[in-house]
């Protein structure tokens, strides 16, 4: 059988891992190999633009009979499964199903050995283009008010020496190194970050496709071996938990939807007053919001759809 997809156009964790991950349990119970074609614009590498296998490889033989051809959308349609909290199931799924590429696994075994040590790494990972600019799925997080969270969150785990950062944001990066001041050591994978709010998963070239995939999968692979990790609201941060589910992934900020894996990371809560106020007001409208939340988040909801129908009727 051939799983085929259309063309996907969006984020590589949010979307194609993610739906990938959703139709395992069916393949699984129905004995089946398939071999994946799944197009993606942003991070598949041209004619083709497949995912497969350069980005992604199956652990098995598949069995790729022409004869039966399985749109992917389609399936999802018929046999989502929804894993919704269960990390530990949808890491057993992925693993006895997927891997990555050898050279990304060699990389971070490189980057381990260079700079583990007994002193706990934490993951950080702030999406700071598209996705924290989107009101429809967070609340914006600005890169002053992430380091105050993350302040915040390190206090709690004196024995962190090192920060992993993952981002798209070189600013945040260059932050990040200013905000340690010799009091943590700052990791990071070298790779291509957006100078500007352009996010880069739909700004660079065809040619660059794999290059940016790769770099993803690595983020998200060292974020998965860390003590923990403090995000944003992203699918590549929440992803280090299908990963490895030990990990421990807290975001800062709201996530509206109800998506998996992400809205089922931890909502970090803070340890001083004026964190704990500024995360109230960052979490506004999340998914799993208490009454008392939800009241607050009211009379935001009714200013937000009034603007709207302003807005349309001008």
């Amino acid at each position: 059988m051939i799983i085929q997809s259309g063309f996907l156009t969006e984020g590589l964790f949010g979307e194609a891992f993610t739906w990938i991950l959703e139709l395992l349990p069916w393949i699984d119970s129905n004995g089946l190999k398939p071999a994946w074609e799944i197009r993606s614009r942003n991070y598949g590498a041209p004619p083709a633009y497949n995912i497969f296998p350069a980005v992604l490889q199956t652990t098995y033989d598949p069995d790729p009979d022409p004869s039966r051809i399985e749109f992917f959308e389609k399936l999802l349609e018929e046999h989502r499964f929804h894993f919704r909290g269960d990390f530990e199931l949808a890491s057993r799924y992925w693993h006895s199903h997927l891997r990555f590429t050898d050279d990304v696994y060699q990389r971070l075994d490189c980057f381990l050995n260079d700079h583990g040590s007994p002193q706990p790494i934490i993951g950080v990972h702030y999406r700071g283009t598209d996705k924290n600019a989107d009101s429809g799925q967070t609340n914006p997080i600005s890169r002053s008010q992430f380091l105050r969270a993350l302040e915040d969150f390190i206090t709690g785990l004196p024995g962190a020496k090192s920060l992993f950062v993952a981002t798209d944001d070189a600013r945040f990066l260059d932050e990040v190194h200013a905000f340690a001041e010799g009091r943590w050591q700052v990791l990071a994978h070298p790779q291509r970050r957006s100078e500007n709010d352009s996010p880069i998963f739909n700004s660079h070239g065809e040619e660059q496709n794999l290059e940016i995939a790769r770099s993803a999968v690595l983020d998200c692979l060292t974020l998965s071996r860390c003590h923990s990790v403090f995000a944003t609201m992203s699918a590549l941060s929440a992803f280090a938990k299908v990963l490895n589910p030990e990990v421990e992934v807290y975001r800062a900020a709201s996530c509206r939807p109800n998506w998996f894996p992400v809205a089922y990371t931890r909502r970090y809560k803070g340890r001083q007053m004026h964190v704990r106020a500024m995360l109230i007001r960052l979490q506004i409208g999340d998914w799993d919001s208490n009454l008392a939340e939800k009241l607050i988040a009211f009379p935001n909801r009714v200013h937000r759809k009034l603007a709207r129908i302003l807005a349309a009727s001008r």
